[in-house]
C-alpha cells in the first residue's frame, strides 16, 4: 500500500487552493435545493452528511435546537458540531484506499472561520450524545480548513475539500470499536437572515460529508498499524511549549506524525511561528509555518463578494492559513519507536514576525491560538 500524503511535505509551503478548492457559481438562495450540483458519488461512497446545516457560533439553542437533523446516525451537538457513528455494514465497505471529501455550501459570512473534521473510536457500545461526552477522547484529525470570507446574501459558494486518509483505513473498520465521524464549521451566517424564511430554512453554511473508496467488496481488516492520538485542540497564551507522554504496547517502524496548526484569532492569524518538534528531547522536524496565499487573484476567485481593500486580513500575502483553504498536514517522519513511554514536545515560543514590526526570531505569547492536531500512525515491527 503506497504510503499517505508523503507528498504534501513539500507542497506545504504552497497556495492551498490549487488542488482542492473549487468554486461553482450558485443559484438564487431561496430555493436551496437549486443550488446543489449533482455529486460524484462513487460505486462504494460512504455518505457521512446530506444537506446539514451550521447555524452560527453566536446563536442559542432557542433558534436552532429545533432545526431538524437530516444524516441518519447523526448526533448535533452544539449548532456548529455534529458526530456521526459508523454503522457495522459501513465499516465493511471501508476499502484500503480511500478519501475524505466535503461539499461545503457557503452563503455568508463576515469572517473566516475554522472548519475541523475528525474520527475517534471508543469502546463498543459507548453513549455519545453531547461536548461533555468527548472530554478526553483523543481524536484523529480527517481534514481541517478555513471557510471562506463570503459577504453576498443571495448565492452559495460551493468549494469541494478532499484528502487522502487511506492510512486511516485499518483503524476505521475497527469492528471491536465504535467509530464516530465528527465535523464542525464555526459559522456566523445569522447576518442576512430574512423574516420571510423559517429560521431552519435560512440558507447559511451548509455540507455534504462522505467517505469514498475505490475499493470493491468487504476487505478482511488485518491490523498491521499503530495509531496514537498526540493532542487535538487549541494551543492558548501560557501553552508555547506543550508537552504530552504517550505509551506503545509494542515496537512500530515506519512511524511518522500528521501534524497540522494554524494560528487564529487575535493577532495570532497574521503571525508565523517556529514548530519545533520533538520526540524523547530529541528533534524531529524544525519549521517555520508561513504558507504562501497569492492575494488578489487566489482570494478574488475563491471568494469573489469579499471586500476589496489590500490591507483586509483576508488577503495577507503570507500567513499561517489561506483564506477559504486546507490547512495542509505535514508529515514528520520518526522512523522507529520501541515499546514503552515516550513523550512528545511541541515548541511554538519562537515567532517570526509576519506582519508585526518587531523584528524576526522573537520569543512571544501565543495571542489568539493555535488549532493543533497531532497523530503518530506507524506499523508493528516484524518479528520475522
Amino acid at each position: 500500500m503506497k504510503r499517505l500524503l508523503i507528498v504534501t511535505i513539500t507542497a506545504v509551503t504552497l497556495c492551498l487552493s490549487c488542488q482542492h478548492l473549487e468554486f461553482v457559481p450558485g443559484e438564487n438562495s431561496e430555493d436551496t435545493e437549486e443550488t446543489r450540483k449533482p455529486l460524484e458519488i462513487t460505486p462504494n461512497s460512504l455518505q457521512i452528511a446530506y444537506n446539514e446545516g451550521f447555524y452560527g457560533i453566536y446563536t442559542s439553542e432557542e433558534q436552532w435546537g429545533e432545526c431538524t437533523v437530516l444524516s441518519p446516525n447523526t448526533v448535533r451537538i452544539d449548532q456548529v458540531n455534529y458526530i456521526r457513528k459508523l454503522t457495522n455494514e459501513e465499516k465493511n465497505q471501508i476499502g484500503d484506499s480511500i478519501s475524505f471529501r466535503i461539499e461545503l455550501y457557503a452563503a455568508y459570512d463576515e469572517w473566516d472561520r475554522n472548519a475541523n473534521s475528525w474520527y475517534f473510536k471508543v469502546p463498543k457500545g459507548t453513549t455519545i450524545t453531547s461536548k461533555e461526552d468527548l472530554e478526553g477522547i483523543g481524536k484523529f484529525p480527517l481534514i481541517i480548513y478555513t471557510t471562506p470570507y463570503f459577504h453576498h446574501e443571495n448565492e452559495f459558494n460551493h468549494i469541494t475539500y478532499e484528502r487522502n486518509i487511506s492510512a486511516y483505513a485499518q483503524d476505521l473498520r475497527d469492528p471491536e470499536s465504535d467509530i464516530y465521524i465528527q465535523y464542525e464549521v464555526e459559522s456566523n451566517p445569522q447576518k442576512f437572515f430574512s423574516d420571510t424564511i423559517p429560521y431552519c430554512d435560512q440558507p447559511g453554511f451548509r455540507a455534504d460529508i462522505f467517505i469514498d473508496t475505490k475499493d470493491k467488496g468487504t476487505i478482511p481488516n488485518t491490523v498491521t498499524n499503530v495509531y496514537v492520538p498526540l493532542i487535538s485542540r487549541n494551543l492558548e497564551e501560557g501553552e508555547e511549549v506543550f508537552s504530552t507522554s504517550f505509551k506503545l504496547g509494542e515496537d512500530i517502524e515506519d512511524a511518522y506524525i500528521w501534524y497540522t496548526s494554524s494560528g487564529h484569532g487575535s493577532k495570532e492569524e497574521a503571525r508565523t511561528r517556529q514548530h519545533l518538534v520533538s520526540i524523547d528531547d530529541k528533534e524531529v522536524a524544525n519549521f517555520d509555518s508561513k504558507i504562501a496565499c497569492t492575494p488578489y487573484e487566489y482570494y478574488d476567485e475563491i471568494n469573489p463578494w469579499g471586500r476589496k481593500c489590500p490591507g483586509c486580513t483576508w488577503r495577507y500575502p503570507t500567513r499561517n492559513w489561506c483564506q477559504g483553504g486546507e490547512i495542509e498536514p505535514r508529515i514528520l517522519k520518526l522512523g522507529s519507536l520501541a515499546k514503552g513511554t515516550h513523550t512528545f514536545t511541541l515548541d511554538t515560543k519562537q515567532m517570526n514576525d509576519e506582519g508585526v514590526n518587531k523584528g524576526i526570531n522573537t520569543v512571544t505569547p501565543i495571542a489568539g491560538y493555535l488549532s493543533t492536531n497531532a497523530v503518530i500512525i506507524g506499523r508493528k515491527k516484524s518479528t520475522k
